[in-house]
């Protein structure tokens, strides 16, 4: 058997390297910190503002003559009263006279708005005007026509607030989260008409309105 015999000075270096390599895996251990703290989460739902449309915009039945008509277009305004009240209807232009039943302002009621009474709300029209489609029109006996008709230029006239008559287009107001106005326009009929065009016509307008909360 062979020993080894270390002298006091390897033994003494051997100790120190042991010391400095115990020393340094210390020094690579990490000590992670951590924190705690909330944070508040809130969730809620509401109604959307809800607008629904009582009354359509109509034009009635207009009489008028085929192929070429002194004055060429005739174009109908219905310049819309306050809701429930009367619209004051203008023939701008071209020939023809009014018929039963005749013209009627359309009328809408916004709901389920969130801001504070007198909030003033925009409305907006998806389109400037719009083509009529041929449709029978059941309680005035028109048939279903070939087309021809638009309506342009709408407009609207909100509901009355104490004495003061409202101004063409200005902003309906709300009272208790709701608003009513009503809406008018133009009807556009060519100035050269075949007898095909007569009968009934429809058609719909898409409308925006926003309380700007």
């Amino acid at each position: 058997m062979i020993s080894t015999r270390i002298s006091p000075a390897q033994w003494l270096g051997r100790v120190i390297s042991g010391v400095l390599m115990w020393e340094l895996g210390l020094a690579s251990v990490v000590y992670a910190e951590s924190g705690q703290g909330t944070l508040e989460v809130s969730a809620g739902l509401s109604a959307a503002l809800q607008l629904s449309c009582s009354k359509p915009l109509t034009f009635g039945v207009w009489f008028l003559t085929p192929d070429s008509r002194d004055g060429g277009t005739t174009e109908i305004e219905i310049s819309p009263g306050v809701p429930g009240g009367s619209p004051v209807t203008n023939k701008r232009s071209g020939s023809g006279s009014s018929g039963f039943p005749g013209p009627g302002q359309g009328e809408c009621t916004v709901s389920g708005s969130l801001a504070d009474d007198d909030t003033e709300l925009s409305v907006t029209f998806g389109t400037a005007s719009i083509d009529l489609q041929p449709e029978a029109v059941l309680f005035q006996g028109l048939p279903s026509s070939d087309g021809g008709l638009s309506v342009k230029n709408f407009t609207i006239r909100p509901a009355a607030s104490g004495s003061t008559f409202p101004a063409l287009n200005s902003n309906p107001k709300l009272t208790n989260g709701e608003a009513t106005f009503a809406v008018g326009g133009h009807l556009v009929i060519p100035g050269n008409l075949t007898s095909d065009q007569f009968g009934g016509y429809t058609g719909t307008v898409t409308l925006t309105v926003t309380d700007n909360l």
